[in-house]
């Protein structure tokens, strides 16, 4: 017997969207792709992300955003020092003009705007707690493009 839901991780796009369709196509064959993991953050937001969370939404996916504080990012010199002092200092800027959230907070809430599930990877409960007042309140539309455009470039930058 088949699952009714599977979650995949490791397909571009356009994979993911041929799956989701052929399997949408024949329900009676096969499982419905219900989740998609990947590594996303505000650090991360390439096109190719910005694609795959574009097929979630379409079809329904959940995309479990993995480091989605973009340490892994940060750490594999991705992205000039600057752009991330920048990228940094935007998310502090925004979390204290929402009310004093951290800049990890601001960084969780983003990915929740843009439909995703951040998955926290801490053995520490102090920072479980930190990660969940990200929750609760919701960044503007004004402040997500501002968020949006950074992440864009810090890529490139």
């Amino acid at each position: 017997v088949c699952p009714a839901n599977i979650g995949l991780a490791g397909f571009s796009s356009a994979e993911l969207r041929t799956i989701a369709k052929g399997l949408r196509q024949n329900p009676v064959a096969g499982p419905r792709v219900v989740a998609c993991r990947t590594d996303l953050s505000a650090f991360t937001y390439d096109g190719e992300k910005q694609a795959l969370l574009s097929v979630c939404q379409e079809e329904g996916i959940t995309l479990l955003a993995t480091d989605p504080l973009g340490r892994g990012a940060a750490q594999a010199g991705g992205t000039s020092e600057e752009g991330l002092a920048t990228m940094m200092k935007l998310l502090e800027l925004i979390g204290t003009f929402e009310g004093n959230h951290t800049v990890a907070q601001v960084a969780l809430n983003w990915l929740v705007c843009k439909s995703a599930l951040p998955m926290l990877a801490t053995s520490d409960a102090r920072s479980a707690w930190e990660g969940c007042g990200g929750m609760g309140w919701r960044l503007d539309d004004n402040q997500i493009a501002i968020l949006d455009e950074k992440a864009s470039s810090l890529l490139n930058s």
